[in-house]
């Protein structure tokens, strides 16, 4: 249950370059000054890096890793029901 996440903002002249790691959000507020809006807006700027978003599951896929959710063993009337548990997990063989 621990972790570390981190967002990076770099602004060289008129570009904004953004990196994330982990499931941090990086957003902007800007502000709308059209026609009498004086309202902030938020706008995003990173995406969230999670295992099972399919960009990063085929990169874990090809590194030899694979992403699931931790499991608990429910007995039911029926037999032994195997239930997810939290969040989608990478885990990678060691061997």
């Amino acid at each position: 249950s621990s972790g570390a996440t981190c967002i990076a903002a770099l602004r060289k002249g008129q570009t904004l370059t953004i990196a994330n790691v982990g499931d941090s959000r990086c957003v902007l507020g800007t502000r709308d000054t059209s026609k009498y809006k004086k309202n902030f807006e938020a706008v995003q700027l990173s995406s969230d890096h999670k295992p099972d978003r399919p960009d990063e599951l085929f990169r874990i896929r090809n590194e030899g890793g694979h992403v699931e959710c931790r499991h608990v063993l429910v007995n039911r009337s029926n037999g032994t029901v195997r239930m997810p548990v939290g969040p989608p997990r990478v885990w990678y063989n060691l061997t």
